[in-house]
């Protein structure tokens, strides 16, 4: 009688012909192996595709999707999880690498806090070439430290698969932020979660990332915000934090990323 999975590791992929190879490697190294590892090419072209194919023969564990149009990362991993056999979701993307000891370490601490959905990590950044330094947050994770910002790190969560079943999967209609969207809507259920502070993953960013924080994409978060304030019930009177994304976006790429390298430990 085969084993039930126990962790589905999900993700998106599109043409990351540099680092996929690496990614997947680290999570077949992992010495937790109960997993399964979906992954969605979300319409590469047609070598990636194949290379895809090629790479999943090295493990029966892994399976590729493919989308038929570019649909972006919500619309990749909702797909992953409706596949997903898993009691816990993990997170992953194609351009990090996940520490070996990364999903013991994770789902040992979700069978020890029962009272908690979610465990993310801390994280070494890295920019493809150099170490930058570790990045943390904070270790319980309450409603007020959603005032803050993001408490969590996307690529690092680890997650009941029964929160998703009561709040619903990821909103395809946000932009860049389907993770928060996301922890606002879980936070509001009454769930919680929390940070490890031993970084399990290694995480890639450079000056080009900071790219994507367009001015559009700023408001799309400030929306998130303030309805997540609201969900919620948080006080009015904080609703100003919701435009930090927005004063970001004006100031010039090279100092946001110069002012969070700064903040890496």
């Amino acid at each position: 009688m085969s084993q039930q999975v126990e962790v589905s590791v999900i993700m998106g992929t599109h043409n990351d012909y540099e680092t996929i190879r690496k990614c997947i490697d680290s999570i077949v190294k992992q010495d937790y192996t109960n997993w399964e590892f979906i992954i969605c090419d979300d319409c590469s072209n047609t070598d990636y595709y194949n290379l895809l194919r090629s790479l999943s023969k090295i493990d029966k564990r892994i399976t590729i999707i493919r989308n038929k149009k570019n649909r972006g990362l919500a619309f990749s991993l909702n797909r992953c999880l409706k596949l997903s056999k898993g009691n816990l979701i993990a997170r992953m993307d194609a351009d990090d690498i996940s520490y070996s000891n990364r999903l013991s370490i994770q789902v040992n601490f979700l069978n020890n806090h029962p009272e908690l959905c979610m465990v993310g990590t801390a994280m070494d950044v890295y920019d493809g070439d150099v170490d930058m330094g570790t990045r943390s947050s904070r270790p319980f994770v309450s409603n007020k430290d959603l005032l803050k910002g993001n408490p969590f790190f996307h690529p690092t969560m680890l997650i009941r698969k029964s929160a998703f079943q009561n709040v619903g999967l990821y909103n395809t209609n946000v932009k860049r932020v389907e993770d928060l969207e996301l922890w606002f809507r879980i936070y509001a259920k009454g769930y919680r979660g929390a940070n490890i502070q031993q970084p399990l993953y290694r995480y890639h960013e450079s000056k080009e990332d900071y790219k994507k924080r367009t001015l559009s994409a700023a408001l799309d978060i400030s929306k998130v915000f303030i309805k997540g304030y609201i969900a919620l019930g948080i006080s009015p009177i904080h609703y100003l934090r919701a435009f930090k994304p927005i004063i970001a976006a004006l100031m010039p790429n090279s100092i946001l990323f110069v002012y969070h390298r700064k903040k890496l430990s």
